[in-house]
């Protein structure tokens, strides 16, 4: 039922309005960022002042690919960690770098502003936690093999393991082990395959590294 007038593929620039459209999959399949007479940047859920946003996972490739657009349905592009350290990496090398940074959400919290003073240093902040996560999980998992929720009662505080908080921390550490498993640095074990055990190896840091900006 809607006029299009404009539709956006991958990186565009709008001429005579002032307007940049970065895609920045990762968080979600078809995240784009807004960039306004290179000065301010709206990055919705993509970069967020007070947590980190959510990765998808890049399972969700394989199930959603045949409703995708052609030209992304062959080659997953859009979900999972590693595409989402791409996005983030490619906020952080814009040139010029926006002075004002409007996120989704976050920025007014706990009764104060949490206002992101560089575009390049939460991205770079971001992908950090990120590979610092990795080696948590690895940690937990370094002795013996363990399924994800003993590594989300480990890894998270009690108070984000409530009600649907234990889903979304075992999607967050799926998104991760997911990584580290096509790196070869951990496996899936046990009888019905449900436990992660680490390899030995931390090849997922020559990965992450990449795309610290």
């Amino acid at each position: 039922m809607l006029d299009i007038d404009f539709a956006i593929d991958g990186d565009q620039r709008r001429l005579g309005e002032g307007l940049s459209f970065i895609f920045t999959p990762g968080h979600s399949p078809d995240a784009i960022c807004v960039v306004l007479e290179d000065e301010v940047i709206f990055t919705g859920d993509t970069l967020l002042p007070d947590i980190t946003p959510h990765p998808t996972l890049s399972s969700t490739f394989e199930v959603n690919r045949r409703i995708l657009p052609v030209s992304y349905c062959y080659e997953n592009m859009v979900y999972g960690l590693i595409n989402y350290m791409k996005s983030l990496h490619k906020l952080a090398g814009l040139t010029p770098q926006p002075m004002a940074i409007f996120p989704g959400h976050r920025l007014f919290h706990n009764g104060g502003l949490n206002l992101i003073d560089s575009l390049w240093g939460r991205a770079k902040e971001i992908v950090q936690f990120h590979m610092d996560r990795c080696l948590d999980i690895l940690r937990i998992i370094d002795s013996k093999p363990e399924g994800l929720d003993v590594i989300a009662v480990q890894h998270f505080p009690e108070s984000l393991l409530t009600g649907a908080g234990k889903l979304m921390a075992r999607n967050e550490l799926m998104a991760h082990v997911e990584v580290m498993e096509k790196c070869g640095d951990v496996c899936w074990v046990g009888e019905n395959r449900d436990r992660v055990q680490h390899t030995g190896t931390h090849n997922f840091l020559d990965v992450i590294k990449k795309y610290l900006p």
